[in-house]
């Protein structure tokens, strides 16, 4: 047994010790049950008895029935003969004491038996991204930052063919998808297809419900059990989207996971080992009852790494702290930007650009605070948190496109004079379609553009308090410390500015985090928020510190950056060597 900082070694018993038992579990719906281990040569075989792990009751249905456990024996030596017959990991560190029961270990089996995730050492085949699917049909122009944007660029960008397939909320008429193919992606080298969600709730965030790996020789793509995103309340919605990968290579698991949380690499000390970097966002799900340790020894038998390193608790996933150039061992690190007020100025400007007119930035001196020397910046920097303060909270309203709100009135009127709701549902959508396409792609773009600006001017402000000369970002610390972990896992580390959110406004955001990146070969997709020169001169810090034939490609992202996301976040990826056949149907 080997115990290392945030690492559990898992020691595995032979399967020619045992070949001569067979282990039958007895899953019952009653709170306990009694196994005795088959062995016709004892007539003492040990009696285990089965716990189950008491979940709280909002959570009561995202895991399995029974699928967590506690087994209990009265001796320590039973539960090692218990798990060696099942064939599962046993540590002795892991035994807790029942009054009632005994020596008792955490017991699961994992959803697919010998199933290991991918880790990002291998090529990407395959992308499952959703998109917003009224923008796609209707050919939306107007570039906002959404999914739709950052997957037609990165399709524009890769060189050799992948795999794409969108999400769709509902499949209408297939000459409208295959004319919306055609008109996002022309001439392209991909194999692009739709997939139909049959759901009316989408949801952008592929990589949290989406692990592809291998379990053996066989390709398995596992879906997570429940879509929770910290709102158990919505996890209902997204059923219809989960129970439409139905095909045989994906299994929807025994536990609610969000794979944002759960990034895999190749040790650069001994290729053969996978690590597992991981975050504590699915144990307040179905882990509160479990330890740390018993946490990561589910999360590493669920997905099959040989290591697991704990980095809970400093930010959102695990993904927006650190991602991954494997080929060269390097790890990316997000680094708090602090004291760049080139930053500050640039986010003022782009909200006075926004919101020429308005009643939230009254107390803001937009053309004096341009013009602040540091010094002067320094001396006021009380003052002015107070008065960004005030602006967060004051109202800035949305102004719509000039004239677009009558032409709209006078098309409900004509259509659905008696019901204007039937011209927004999915039957209206697709008549609006043949009526009138361009004035819908219009009206998509206002709606999705007047949601994300609703949240744009506390995002602003917040990165403008982010770099007042007192700011004190939390975790630097926390951050030092993982990153001596990583050097010592044997990966050179490169920090990349992170801005990020800031709690004493009133805005909850996770900021801005240019690690939350996809790497497809040696092309790193980073999200651009559109700050202006001082965003690009953080990417340009970035690129020099890369090494020779990397190549950083920033992707206008800022609606996914205003909500919680970055490109990573976006994509359900599928890693195999370039020779394997693609996963999936057309």
């Amino acid at each position: 047994m080997k115990t290392g900082t945030g690492n559990l070694q898992l020691s595995f018993f032979s399967k020619r010790h045992f070949c001569y038992l067979n282990l039958l579990a007895l899953i019952l719906l009653t709170g306990t049950s009694t196994l005795t281990a088959a062995n016709s040569r004892k007539t003492d075989a040990p009696t285990i008895t089965l716990i189950p792990i008491e979940l709280e009751d909002a959570f009561s249905d995202v895991i399995a029935p029974n699928s967590l456990q506690l087994a209990c024996a009265r001796r320590v030596g039973q539960l090692e003969e218990f798990f060696a017959n099942a064939q599962l990991p046993f540590s002795r560190e892991l035994i807790r004491s029942n009054t009632n029961s005994g020596d008792c270990h955490i017991y699961y089996e994992p959803t697919v038996k010998g199933f290991r995730a991918d880790p990002d050492n291998l090529p990407v085949s395959e992308l499952f991204v959703d998109i917003d699917t009224t923008s796609f049909l209707a050919k939306r122009d107007q570039v906002l930052g959404d999914t739709l944007d950052v997957v037609k660029e990165i399709a524009r960008s890769v060189p050799r063919p992948i795999r794409i397939q969108l999400g769709i909320n509902q499949h209408n008429d297939r000459h409208w998808i295959d004319s919306a193919l055609a008109y996002h992606f022309p001439d392209t080298i991909h194999d692009i297809s739709t997939r139909n969600s049959k759901s009316d709730v989408s949801i952008p965030w592929a990589q949290d419900y989406l692990k592809s790996g291998l379990a053996g020789t066989e390709r398995r793509l596992l879906v997570t059990r429940r879509l929770i995103e910290n709102n158990i309340d919505q996890a209902p919605s997204f059923e219809p989207m989960l129970s439409s990968f139905s095909e045989a290579q994906f299994v929807r698991s025994k536990l609610s996971w969000e794979g944002g949380d759960l990034q895999f690499v190749r040790s650069p000390l001994d290729s053969s080992r996978t690590i597992l970097f991981y975050g504590s966002s699915a144990k307040s799900y179905w882990g509160t009852a479990l330890s740390d340790e018993e946490y990561r020894y589910v999360l590493q038998l669920e997905f099959g790494s040989d290591e697991a390193i704990d980095f809970t608790d400093l930010v959102s996933h695990v993904d927006y702290f650190v991602s991954f150039l494997p080929e060269d061992n390097i790890a990316l690190v997000s680094k708090p930007e602090l004291g760049n007020l080139d930053l500050a100025k640039d986010s003022l400007r782009l909200l006075k650009q926004r919101f020429p007119v308005s009643h939230g930035w009254e107390h803001l001196d937009f053309e004096a605070l341009r013009k602040m020397t540091s010094q002067e910046f320094r001396k006021q920097k009380y003052d002015l948190r107070d008065k960004l303060k005030e602006a967060a909270e004051a109202s800035w309203p949305i102004l719509p496109e000039a004239g677009l709100l009558e032409e709209m009135e006078a098309y409900i009127q004509q259509e659905c004079p008696n019901r204007p709701e039937d011209c927004m549902d999915h039957e209206g959508r697709s008549l609006m379609l043949e009526k009138d396409i361009e004035l819908l792609e219009r009206w998509i773009s206002a709606g999705l553009k007047a949601t994300a600006e609703q949240k744009l001017p506390g995002r602003l402000l917040s990165i403008v308090e982010t770099q007042l000369p007192n700011f004190k970002p939390m975790n630097l610390k926390a951050i030092d410390k993982k990153v001596d972990i990583l050097r010592d896992l044997g990966f050179r580390v490169i920090f990349v500015p992170r801005i990020a959110g800031d709690p004493n406004l009133t805005t909850a955001w996770a900021g801005i985090s240019y690690t939350n990146s996809l790497l497809i070969d040696k092309m790193l997709f980073i999200p651009r928020f559109g700050l202006g020169s001082a965003e690009d001169e953080m990417f340009e810090r970035v690129q020099a510190q890369l090494p020779d034939g990397y190549q950083l490609i920033p992707v206008y992202a800022r609606r996914t950056l205003l909500f919680n996301g970055g490109i990573h976040c976006l994509f359900g990826i599928v890693r195999s060597n370039l020779n394997d056949a693609p996963s999936g149907n057309s």
